[in-house]
């Protein structure tokens, strides 16, 4: 999940008193896990918001504790947000089939028309034929890249590399990246706030052109 919605009065009802700290401690935390969409154990809870000294760490435990429920796998979950993400995952299921229903039907018109050749890829892109190897794959792809640190495009080529991509994969991985980029600017014209990209290799990695085009999720408490 890119982005989530936050009601202010619902969470400072939760959480008014907590420390400066602990807020930070907290919402990182929060934001980790829309992210990711999963839980962390605490020693992962630790890397993802980095904490580097005794006092944020127990500030990290008095969170923990307070606002979520470590489950047999040793994973914090708060119920909420394993309530958002489960709807949220249904609505991507829901949108992919529908992607995949109208290329199969040919009614998407951003879908490019490609053909292979021995050693390189013919893909059309606004009526230019282009010749390119996976190197341009991803220069395509890393320009709607525009919100945070894009990581390394050695790493996301190596990624890129393993995918076997085929036209229409490398279709679909553009449509969605441009449709989030898009969804994401209009985010931020609307005063909402969203967290950055992932690295193009996590988003790649993570196969994140799945992802829900999303519908407004609002999250009434944290």
């Amino acid at each position: 999940m890119h982005y989530y919605k936050k009601q202010i009065g619902h969470y400072n009802n939760k959480a008014a008193r907590l420390s400066i700290l602990q807020h930070g401690v907290y919402n990182l935390l929060i934001d980790s896990c829309y992210d990711r969409e999963r839980f962390p154990t605490r020693k992962e809870a630790i890397e993802w918001i980095w904490v580097s000294t005794p006092e944020e760490e127990q500030a990290l435990d008095f969170v923990l504790k307070r606002f979520f429920c470590e489950n047999k796998k040793k994973q914090y979950v708060q119920d909420r947000i394993a309530e958002e993400l489960e709807k949220y995952h249904a609505r991507c299921a829901t949108n992919k089939a529908n992607r995949n229903k109208n290329t199969t039907n040919g009614d998407d018109s951003s879908v490019i028309d490609n053909e292979t050749t021995t050693s390189k890829t013919q893909l059309r892109i606004k009526n230019k034929e282009l010749r390119i190897t996976g190197t341009i794959y991803l220069e395509q792809l890393w320009e709607h890249f525009n919100y945070g640190a894009k990581g390394s495009k050695k790493k996301a080529l190596s990624v890129f590399d393993k995918l076997n991509l085929s036209n229409d994969l490398f279709n679909k991985i553009l449509i969605a990246a441009r449709e989030q980029a898009e969804q994401k600017s209009k985010a931020i014209l609307a005063g909402e706030f969203t967290p950055n990209f992932p690295h193009v290799e996590r988003w790649l990695r993570d196969e994140r052109w799945n992802d829900d085009i999303r519908e407004e999720i609002e999250v009434e408490y944290i």
